[in-house]
């Protein structure tokens, strides 16, 4: 029996989202909203393996959002595995995802310069104080959640 603890590293819990786009993993983010950040290449090459999986059931639409949490077990051994899998359409958007492959020049140039996804290249460019390229200490990126409360 797996005790299902979501590890809690320095950025909030090791829960990733890759948008994936006919079948393939696009991009991957934490769930963060304004800073650069990297995701484990550990963490991609699971996503690309559970995707291919999927794939080949053959009962699964080709676009969605896959969220990735890294857990440990009774005996302290981590693991990746599915959180959950959602519509693209509904699935809130973190700091380096996006849907789209083509883009113009400038949203390009704001993608390769501060690695975030279209959505956040737009606002960046209009709210550039908004987003941070090195982590500010005691300063939350995560989004606000009700697990984060006791709804009583």
């Amino acid at each position: 029996m797996y005790l299902k603890r979501a590890l809690i590293m320095q950025l909030g819990t090791r829960e990733i989202r890759h948008i994936i786009l006919n079948n393939q993993v696009v991009n991957s983010s934490r769930a963060l909203h304004s800073l650069k950040h990297t995701v484990p290449k550990s963490h991609k090459n699971i996503a690309i393996h559970m995707v291919d999986h999927i794939r080949r059931l053959g009962v699964f639409p080709a676009n969605y959002a896959l969220d990735l949490g890294e857990f440990i077990d009774s005996n302290g051994n981590s693991y990746i595995d599915i959180v959950e899998l959602n519509p693209i359409s509904c699935s809130m958007c973190y700091v380096n995802n996006s849907i789209y492959a083509d883009v113009v020049p400038e949203i390009g140039e704001c993608q390769r310069q501060l690695m975030m996804g279209a959505e956040f290249c737009y606002d960046a460019i209009a709210n550039p104080k908004n987003y941070d390229m090195l982590r500010i200490s005691n300063k939350s990126y995560t989004y606000t959640s009700d697990n984060q409360y006791a709804l009583l």
